[in-house]
């Protein structure tokens, strides 16, 4: 009825393609629904404020702002802190080993928080992490499972 090839794409080959076609409009419409500016009307958009120990937990809290969202990545500290600057800093500008001057509390020695400063304009839009595992493991997957077709259906 179905030859080896039929059922090793519908086991694995087409399940795997959905959900990229699912999670990929999921990405997308969360990127481009954080990045739209209310401030050139003058009305306040919402930037995340936190202070975290590490890359991925960053407890949030939110502020109105009137001027840039910014996010810092500390790479010596390993943290990253969130909040809004009242200075109009054009979407998507980065300034790199920016020195805060913000004393680290939990450090003996007058460490302060420097790093890359990313800033940008629109509600929650320093919410985004750097990219994480799952979409490169995602694309392998895709592409280890149609070598594998390949392969195998000859």
């Amino acid at each position: 009825l179905f030859d080896n090839c039929t059922i090793m794409y519908s086991i694995f080959i087409y399940p795997l393609f959905l959900s990229g076609l699912f999670l990929l409009p999921v990405l997308c419409a969360e990127s481009s629904a954080t990045t739209t500016s209310v401030s050139d009307n003058g009305t306040p958009f919402r930037c995340y404020t936190c202070l975290g120990r590490d890359f991925d937990n960053c407890q949030s809290g939110s502020v109105h702002c009137v001027g840039s969202c910014w996010k810092i990545i500390d790479h010596d500290h390993e943290l990253i802190a969130k909040g809004c600057t009242v200075q109009q800093k054009e979407d998507g500008t980065v300034d790199q080993n920016l020195n805060t001057r913000v004393q680290l509390p939990w450090t003996k020695d007058l460490e302060t928080i420097h790093g890359v400063i990313y800033y940008c304009t629109g509600d929650f839009c320093n919410g985004a992490r750097e990219l994480s595992i799952a979409m490169p493991l995602l694309g392998f997957a895709l592409m280890l499972s149609y070598l594998t077709g390949q392969f195998f259906c000859q």
